[in-house]
């Protein structure tokens, strides 16, 4: 895992100490805001979808009992895949925009 990004505005180099959630991240060369591209989470929900729903048909769920276990195993599914991705796949940085 990187322990440093370098921003694609100015290329200052931020050390991931320095990135936090639910507000912006200001770079300390150019002063811009980013976040993290929205779209990875949403990328990420669906593959958990899809693990869960693999994992809950290979172990013989049928039916609602498919469906049921699906809704049980999506959260830690959602956890493996944010795992995997976090060491495979470099986080995507974009502008902020905020959310209405």
């Amino acid at each position: 895992m990187a322990t440093s990004r370098q921003m694609s505005a100015c290329g200052t180099i931020m050390p991931w100490t320095r990135f936090h959630t639910g507000r912006p991240w200001v770079c300390p060369g150019c002063l811009r805001e980013f976040q993290i591209s929205r779209s990875r989470l949403n990328v990420l929900k669906i593959c958990a979808i899809g693990f869960a729903l693999g994992v809950s048909y290979a172990f013989g769920a049928r039916d609602l009992w498919l469906l049921a276990a699906t809704a049980a195993l999506w959260f830690p599914a959602l956890l493996v895949c944010i795992l995997v991705a976090e060491h495979t796949i470099p986080q995507r940085l974009e502008p902020y925009r905020p959310r209405n």
